[in-house]
């Protein structure tokens, strides 16, 4: 906590604690209206290591009372610590946004088909925020979704005008804490075009689109998209998290010739969507494709999971109290993994239970050692266990 512990609504907050002893913990939550939340239950700890709790401050106003309770065997130890969420009087710095376009918004704002027009967004505080487009015939494409955003950068995005004469309008939505904002801004695209043989173009996946193309975590997929003219066109993902990726950028395509992007499913997991833009003169199209990415199996190559778990001293070597400790670990395909510190005396905790893991791809966990002696045993496996799959074990020992 920092000194003044005074927080807004809405603004992020950390718990901070430690013990001397390898202990179980319960940290509880009191609010000003009297109710009561569990934050940690029985939470195992070890001696040495400051502990983090991420959190964001919500209502009601007024002052909190933060307890923890430790237990070590027959001893006990009660620590409190009290912080306060803001007034609810007048923000004196709300939530604003601010949304345009390279022509500003409004009857001014013309654009013709084909044309590059570039959207531009910001807001006043780090906030989430969703920016969709609504076409004059009331059909609507998303461009960012629930993406968080840090307050006061401008935000651009570029793509190009399609054919569909009219009025469209943008719409951004941010939110923060308990403070929200709204914006729009319009522009025109004039009348007229067409022929007998307009542009059109094609977008899916070697399974499809929609509720039927789901991909496993790790899986290899394929993204096949033509053009029925020789056009320039542009291929972005939008992924569940908000981000978004620009895969194909002004290619030029021959007409009628299908174009694929080999890939692999990787995180995060969720439903993504293609948006693919094609202009050829002053003809302009705009097609989507949706696909889900799951964690289901799979994924790293065929063949037996194998894991791997090492630790910086090495496995088998010494340690002292408050040497850094660092554990390195991998499994070769995509599977979810516990890992477990067990003492000589045969107590144990899991450092971490069901932690999704990228087949090959090598993660690590650091701490501190503590004052315990004697020795210690290390167990990686899979969650839940899976009998083709050994569990690997690394030994170490901690002296004086």
């Amino acid at each position: 906590m920092r000194p003044s512990a005074v927080y807004n609504i809405g603004e992020s907050n950390q718990f901070l604690f430690s013990v001397n002893k390898i202990a179980r913990v319960t940290l509880t939550l009191t609010f000003p209206d009297g109710t009561v939340r569990p934050v940690r239950v029985n939470m195992a700890v070890v001696n040495g290591v400051t502990y983090s709790i991420p959190g964001l401050i919500g209502n009601p106003p007024g002052t909190r009372l933060l307890t923890i309770d430790a237990f070590s065997g027959v001893e006990t130890a009660h620590d409190q610590c009290t912080y306060t969420a803001g007034s609810t009087g007048p923000n004196p710095n709300p939530l604003t946004v601010s949304l345009t376009t390279n022509r500003d918004c409004g009857p001014g704002a013309v654009f013709n088909p084909g044309e590059t027009i570039v959207y531009r967004y910001s807001v006043s505080k780090t906030a989430r925020v969703t920016l969709l487009l609504r076409r004059p015939d009331g059909s609507t494409s998303v461009f960012v979704a629930n993406q968080t955003v840090p307050g006061g950068a401008p935000q651009n995005i570029t793509t190009v005008i399609g054919n569909q004469p009219g009025t469209r309008t943008l719409i951004l939505d941010a939110t923060t804490g308990t403070e929200a904002s709204h914006a729009e801004c319009t522009y025109t695209v004039p009348g007229g075009g067409g022929g007998g043989n307009p542009l059109t173009v094609t977008l899916t996946t070697n399974k499809n689109c929609g509720a039927g193309a789901v991909f496993n975590l790790g899986e290899a997929n394929a993204i096949s998209y033509s053009a029925s003219k020789s056009a320039r066109v542009t291929l972005q993902l939008l992924k569940p998290d908000g981000s978004r990726s620009v895969l194909v950028a002004n290619q030029l395509v021959a007409a009628g010739v299908t174009q694929t992007i080999p890939g692999v499913i990787a995180l995060p997991l969720g439903q993504r969507t293609l948006i693919l833009d094609a202009v050829a003169g002053s003809e302009a199209t705009q097609t989507q494709c949706t696909y889900t990415a799951v964690s289901g199996g799979g994924g790293g190559g065929g063949g037996p999971i194998t894991l791997s778990l090492t630790i910086n001293h090495g496995c088998g070597n010494q340690y002292r109290p408050g040497d850094p400790f660092i554990v390195t670990y991998s499994a070769s395909q995509n599977t979810n993994l516990t890992l477990t510190y067990r003492r000589f005396d045969g107590t144990q905790f899991d450092i971490f239970t069901n932690k999704p893991a990228i087949g090959g791809q090598v993660y690590t966990y650091a701490a501190t050692i503590g004052n315990g002696m004697g020795g210690r045993t290390l167990i990686l496996q899979t969650s839940p266990p899976i009998a083709s799959v050994q569990a690997t074990t690394c030994n170490f020992t901690i002296v004086p």
